[in-house]
């Protein structure tokens, strides 16, 4: 992935800052981590006219969720005939998905933080919010619109969840893709939600599904147990 090209506003960051090329999964975003001498980052989302409601979205999102949930922060955005560009800050802490080769007491603190983080979102007040759910239809279309075709296992995950748990809100807000590698971590603590483009108003347990799925894809299995104990105690259901 070469430098991005810059629109006019945007040109002054090739002054001072290099351009890192960061993968991002299914995401058809290009994405950059913007480094300069005084070891401060940012990070720069780039797409073209047909994905810049995405990042006009992201956007909004950042905007709403400041000062109520470890995210970026909006710097700038800007949009044109060519595409769309999202600068915001980077999140200090580690991704949990880095945590995928440590021994099995870690991948369990990991896992019960991952619980506890994820409580502390869905309790977040929804009242007055500014965007609403990113994706449209049914818990099973919107799986279909994640990860790009009906996936039988995370289906399954969902209703196996939703009979385990007591009732829980019937809408929350919602990460719309709390995978591991968009929770960071620091000191054993959250440290922050990133690529909250698809957060919204929603099922607690979609979320919780993809949580799981999560896990197991990444950790291996035996580790539901202490994810949901967790996320119980925080709602105080336990």
């Amino acid at each position: 992935m070469n430098e991005p090209h810059l629109p006019s506003p945007l040109s002054y960051l090739k002054e001072s800052h290099a351009f890192v090329p960061v993968a991002h999964g299914r995401s058809a975003a290009s994405v950059f981590r913007l480094e300069n001498d005084r070891r401060t980052a940012m990070f720069l989302k780039t797409a073209p006219s047909s994905g810049a409601a995405t990042l006009r979205g992201e956007a909004e999102r950042l905007t709403w969720l400041e000062g109520k949930v470890p995210a970026p922060s909006l710097i700038d955005f800007f949009e044109d005939a060519s595409g769309a560009y999202l600068l915001m800050s980077a999140v200090p802490g580690t991704a949990l998905i880095a945590y995928n080769h440590e021994e099995s007491g870690v991948r369990r603190r990991m896992a019960a933080l991952l619980g506890k983080a994820l409580r502390s979102l869905h309790a977040v007040d929804i009242s007055g919010r500014a965007f609403s759910d990113a994706r449209e239809g049914g818990t099973e279309r919107r799986f279909e619109a994640d990860f790009g075709r009906f996936d039988d296992k995370k289906i399954a995950i969902l209703r196996d969840v939703q009979s385990r748990l007591p009732p829980l809100a019937k809408e929350v807000l919602a990460h719309g893709d709390p995978c591991l590698p968009n929770v960071l971590v620091m000191d054993d603590e959250l440290s922050g939600f990133v690529d909250v483009g698809n957060a919204g108003v929603g099922d607690p347990y979609r979320d919780l599904a993809l949580a799981l799925w999560s896990l197991e894809y990444n950790y291996g299995v035996g580790l539901d147990e202490t994810f949901l104990e967790a996320y119980l105690s925080e709602v105080g259901l336990q």
